[in-house]
């Protein structure tokens, strides 16, 4: 059914920037994050369609996330170098604004993918290090050029997923089996070369980017969970009591808090139910506490909101004792 209103997008600041790239840090893979992210502006500006474009090593242009155009054609988009709009973008680097799309001498049509029906067009260039490596583009039904506050947004947009496109695979096979192998460049300690294994130290950061394992079935998972938490909460009273007699009663309270939360039936039972449901330990805490920062992030007052980083870091050092670690 079409849409009949566009123009009561929510207000493009900060906060809705904001709100956007919180959701796609959820994430727990980098398709997931881009998805999120591409979602994110589709909804900010009320628009059909929104698409991102990779650059591939051979300079042509590859759609590695949308929506609004039709699932089974996308997935099949490749411009070569300086094809279509999107080409055109990636070559003169800046954006490009259309009220009708299909008006304009480099426009080009895929067959399949109902773009036809989407006549507003905003384009804007992924910049890295000078280079191009992506365009982000928005087109809507309507016949509108988009506002200067639309267009400044999108660039943000832009620049925010510069990042997480210089993750993504190339289609190129070689790319894939060097993102497969994870090469990892390091600091050299000492001149030469030498041969051992890697060891990988677990932070907030590394949480978040670890594949979730496989259930090994409920009654083993759920004991993974029950030893892990007893072991978060020694862990949170062995801290408050190194720390009593030089820390204020007022900064000694975060470990009641965090105390608080773990004691909670209400967080059991989550997990728990996850668990039963078919997930692993590892992923049961990760989506319940994604959860819970995002329900403490989104509330208005400030005082509740700024205790999602604590909500944040109980839930990783209970991911980190699922896996049989400790952090700081």
């Amino acid at each position: 059914m079409r849409r009949v209103v566009h123009r009561n997008s929510p207000r493009l600041g900060l906060g809705l920037l904001h709100k956007i790239v919180l959701e796609a840090a959820g994430a727990h893979t980098l398709e997931e994050q881009i998805e999120r992210l591409v979602h994110g502006v589709s909804h900010a500006l009320s628009v059909d369609v929104c698409s991102l474009y990779q650059i591939e090593p051979d300079h042509s242009l590859r759609m590695v996330a949308n929506t609004g155009l039709s699932e089974t054609a996308w997935h099949t988009i490749v411009l070569p170098a300086g094809e279509g709009l999107v080409g055109l973008i990636a070559d003169t680097k800046l954006p490009l604004n259309l009220k009708v799309a299909q008006n304009h001498t480099a426009y080009r049509y895929f067959p399949g993918s109902g773009e036809e029906a989407f006549q507003a067009f905003l384009g804007v260039p992924i910049v890295h290090l000078g280079s191009v490596i992506g365009v982000l583009v928005v087109q809507d039904q309507d016949q509108r050029g988009f506002t200067a506050d639309e267009e400044s947004f999108l660039i943000t947009m832009a620049a925010q997923l510069s990042g997480s496109m210089l993750r993504l695979p190339l289609a190129d096979s070689h790319a894939l089996i060097a993102m497969q192998e994870r090469s990892i460049r390091g600091i050299n300690g000492a001149p030469g070369q030498a041969l051992g294994k890697v060891h990988l130290l677990i932070g907030e950061q590394t949480l978040n980017l670890l594949d979730e394992p496989v259930s090994q079935g409920t009654d083993a998972e759920v004991g993974i969970f029950t030893i892990a938490l007893s072991r978060a909460q020694e862990e949170i009273q062995a801290g408050k009591s190194r720390f009593n007699t030089v820390l204020s009663s007022d900064v000694l309270g975060i470990f009641d808090f965090y105390d608080q939360l773990l004691s909670s039936d209400q967080l059991t039972q989550d997990i728990e139910g996850r668990i039963r449901s078919g997930m692993s330990a590892f992923a049961a805490t990760r989506k319940t506490f994604d959860e819970y920062v995002t329900g403490f992030d989104t509330v208005e007052d400030d005082y509740i909101r700024s205790r999602a980083d604590d909500v944040r870091h109980i839930g990783h050092k209970l991911l980190a004792a699922v896996l049989g670690q400790t952090t700081d």
